[in-house]
């Protein structure tokens, strides 16, 4: 199979990589798990689709402003394809087996393959590191669930950070949701721009020199645009309300 991103480039997949099975997502779920093989067909959730619109209103927001970029989280290649338009060097990483046979396959400049638990790629910086967690959320970083990743992200980011956040999932169940965040942050939160404003208190505190500036989302999860240098602006969020892009094509 192949896949067009942005109809410019294309990832090529060899067919038998692909299960008829699907798994339900965990944190060390293969990127490979997000396709639906079906015989000879295959197809991605509506999730993976608002995922991937998402990502491309941030790219559009930075296009341009960077050179070097990491995907911390390469999976098949597919947002660092997004994101490599402009750039003179796109390194990705990863640690599933399939997915580093479909990274090397396709001509990145880096390819890594460390556990992101622990200090790495010191001697190495980018202009930006983009995040694609599987389930990152704000209870498990204020437990210590992936701080130390992300105290490793921002010490090799130059300009842009990109955080995949699933913490808003749990919004979805209404007041009583809320209601847990409030507590979770010490704050009073009733709408998902509280959350998201929230959030950015926070991650200043912890990471004084970037900014969380931009978040782009959909019911199950959030992107969030940091910033390094760059004046706090009003917060922008978008919510993404269509998930049909033509972003990628399976060919």
């Amino acid at each position: 199979m192949q896949i067009l991103v942005n109809g410019r480039e294309t990832i090529t997949v060899p067919d038998e990589m692909f299960s008829e099975s699907k798994e339900a997502r965990k944190h060390n779920t293969s990127y490979l798990n997000e396709f639906q093989k079906t015989g000879d067909t295959y197809k991605v959730n509506s999730d993976f689709k608002f995922r991937l619109v998402c990502y491309e209103a941030l790219r559009k927001l930075v296009e341009g402003k960077y050179l070097t970029h990491l995907d911390l989280f390469g999976g098949m290649g597919i947002t660092a394809k997004m994101f490599s338009a402009g750039c003179i060097h796109v390194a990705v990483n990863d640690i599933d087996p399939g997915c580093l046979e479909v990274l090397r396959a396709n001509n990145f400049d880096e390819v890594h393959s460390f556990d992101v638990t622990k200090p790495f790629l010191r001697e190495k910086v980018y202009d930006m590191v983009l995040a694609d967690f599987n389930d990152f959320t704000i209870k498990k970083y204020n437990q210590g669930v992936y701080k130390s990743t992300m105290q490793e992200i921002f010490k090799i980011a130059r300009k842009f950070v990109i955080v995949n956040d699933c913490s808003i999932f749990h919004l979805k169940y209404g007041k009583a949701s809320f209601e847990r965040y409030s507590k979770e942050f010490g704050a009073n939160i009733e709408t998902y721009q509280d959350f998201f404003e929230q959030e950015r208190i926070m991650f200043k505190k912890d990471f004084p020199d970037w900014s969380l500036n931009y978040v782009a989302y959909f019911g199950s999860s959030a992107f969030l645009l940091f910033e390094k240098g760059e004046p706090e602006k009003s917060l922008h969020s978008m919510r993404v309300h269509n998930s049909q892009s033509n972003i990628i094509q399976l060919i």
